[in-house]
């Protein structure tokens, strides 16, 4: 390594000239760390580490499936009917579901005994 940092996308470009050899060492079981440090001596790279790691990152995220394409017309599509809505109340504030079967004391009014 020089030193020098490298071209706009040059980083890319080394990673993509090594990347059958990459792809085959991780298949073996090579950590990434190793798989660098082993194309570095071979003077093939000359990019830091962590871009590496960002680079086989970016190829080892699976890529979008294509979708299958038949000359056969599409099937028509149902209309998702909504869901069965529950009991509708014909208020439309919050349910109260659990109820003090005692109303809630005033405090002025209250005695300390009854609050301890």
């Amino acid at each position: 390594m020089s030193g020098k940092p490298l071209r706009h996308n040059m980083a890319k470009v080394e990673f993509l000239g090594c990347l059958e050899s990459v792809t085959s060492m991780l298949a073996q079981g090579f950590s990434k760390r190793i798989i660098y440090e082993r194309l570095l001596e071979e003077k093939r790279l000359s990019m830091a580490y962590v871009t590496f790691c960002k680079l086989s990152a970016k190829v080892a995220k699976p890529s979008l499936p294509i979708p299958f394409q038949s000359n056969d017309p599409p099937a028509p599509v149902k209309a998702a009917s909504p869901p069965p809505l529950a009991r509708q109340d014909a208020h439309s504030g919050p349910r109260i579901v659990n109820t003090a079967k005692d109303p809630f004391p005033n405090p002025r009014d209250m005695r300390p005994e009854d609050g301890i």
